[in-house]
């Protein structure tokens, strides 16, 4: 009896465990937009990212915070229409912008990472952008 006890109580534990995740550094979930959390982190990215574009000013938080969720339902809305850009098209939309720069892509990745700003999230604003406008 003991030993089916043991896992049991394991597994109510893991089940009744919040199903919400933090970000980098435990960062929480500031808000959620369409089921997707927002973090404080996502917000630090997101300053970064301005800036690195050469953002007028500096941003602040609640501003940037409202960017998000308009990113968010930019993209819910273009996959919604089926509009949503391709990896491919947002490719050349980095490589555009990163030749505007007058750097290539890895380039510009490396910029963004040592600012502060992750890959996966620079993708999601390019496509975000992209994606509304068509």
């Amino acid at each position: 009896m003991r030993i089916l006890l043991v896992p049991a109580v394991a597994a109510l534990i893991a089940l009744s465990a919040p199903a919400v995740t933090f970000a980098a550094g435990n960062q929480g979930v500031i808000v959620v937009a369409n089921d997707l959390p927002i973090t404080s982190y996502d917000i630090t990215q997101k300053i970064n990212l301005l800036n690195v574009l050469g953002s007028n000013g500096n941003p602040d938080r609640k501003s940037v915070l409202k960017s998000l969720v308009d990113d968010v339902v930019k993209l819910a809305e273009a996959d919604r229409m089926k509009v949503a850009p391709t990896p491919s098209e947002v490719d050349s939309q980095i490589d555009r912008l990163a030749k505007n720069m007058k750097m290539d892509r890895a380039s510009l990745f490396q910029k963004l990472k040592d600012r502060g700003v992750a890959t996966e999230f620079f993708r999601r604003y390019i496509k975000a952008q992209m994606g509304f406008g068509r």
